[in-house]
């Protein structure tokens, strides 16, 4: 994505690889916050012309990071 010939297809393709990601990301892009409303997104590239590939990187890594975190467990 950092690639400046990345086009929206090449984000498409990558991101329809994990379904749940794909639809957290059209979710995302059909709420309010992100301007749903009449004309909902109904795929992710719908979702990532909406949000733009900026705002989609970022929120793969709201999505992702978490669960690659890996916190050791504490003794108590």
């Amino acid at each position: 994505m950092n690639d400046p010939d990345c086009d929206v297809d090449d984000v498409q393709r990558l991101i329809a690889s994990d379904p749940v990601l794909s639809s957290r990301i059209i979710t995302m892009a059909n709420s309010a916050l992100f301007g749903g409303g009449r004309d909902l997104a109904a795929d992710i590239e719908d979702a990532i012309v909406r949000l733009g590939v900026e705002a989609v990187l970022e929120l793969c890594y709201t999505v992702e990071l978490p669960g690659c975190i890996k916190v050791p467990q504490t003794m108590g």
